[in-house]
């Protein structure tokens, strides 16, 4: 027996959540960082003769909590896809992932890949989204929860190996994304290597790409197992 159970629907709940964690958990640190631009109360320059911007570790702090909410909106986010086919797999009461397990070692998407192809017929690469952001979400929140480096709160964007020269770091400032027709090995090479990133609009474009792999998934679903 198969549950219809709309996944879809708490999928959407998840990343609306996510989205409005972000807009929540950031606010205060922009408006610090504004009044600390804008000499605004409680941040008025002191007098001072150093040549140093007053406040400067006051605004870092606050970059810092910015990017800490942003990692964890990314986590969330590479949690509420890998709960889609936790979800799906025990709907359909499929057998259990153990044969898959030299697949799961690449990866849960990987494994899962491999699972629902095998039982179902679903074909993660016929999906119409960018499937290199789609890893890089996962390797984003695997470098977000495990940090390396006790002196800093920020980690290093995640670095995928790939033959793919158009592939773009996703989780990486504007201002340092490299041109685009530099692949990503010769960007890695030339030293530009940076801390992950994590905007509101990087994130947002991140949530409607795994929203719309649901969309698809789900449609496979439909397709295959409600004829």
């Amino acid at each position: 027996m198969v549950f219809n159970v709309d996944v879809r629907f708490f999928l959407r709940q998840r990343t609306e959540f996510i989205r409005q964690f972000y807009v929540n958990g950031t606010k205060e640190f922009f408006e610090t960082q504004r009044k600390i631009e804008a000499n605004e109360p409680p941040f008025e320059p002191p007098y001072s003769e150093d040549g140093e911007p007053p406040f400067l570790e006051e605004w870092q702090d606050a970059d810092d909590s910015i990017q800490l909410v942003g990692y964890a909106c990314v986590s969330m986010l590479s949690s509420a896809l890998q709960l889609l086919f936790i979800t799906w797999q025990r709907n359909l009461r499929l057998p259990a992932a153990t044969p898959f397990k030299k697949d799961f070692k690449k990866g849960w998407y990987n494994g899962y890949g491999a699972y629902f192809k095998h039982h179902i017929g679903i074909d993660f690469s016929q999906a119409p989204v960018k499937h290199q952001l789609i890893k890089e979400i996962i390797l984003a929140r695997n470098k977000a929860q495990h940090p390396t480096n006790i002196l800093f709160h920020l980690v290093d964007s995640p670095m995928l190996n790939s033959d793919d020269d158009d592939l773009r770091p996703h989780f990486v400032e504007e201002r340092f994304r490299p041109p685009e027709q530099t692949s990503e090995s010769l960007w890695s090479l030339a030293g530009l290597k940076q801390t992950l990133h994590v905007s509101e609009e990087n994130l947002e474009s991140a949530i409607l790409e795994v929203e719309q792999f649901a969309d698809w998934f789900e449609d496979q679903i439909t397709e295959k197992i409600y004829p």
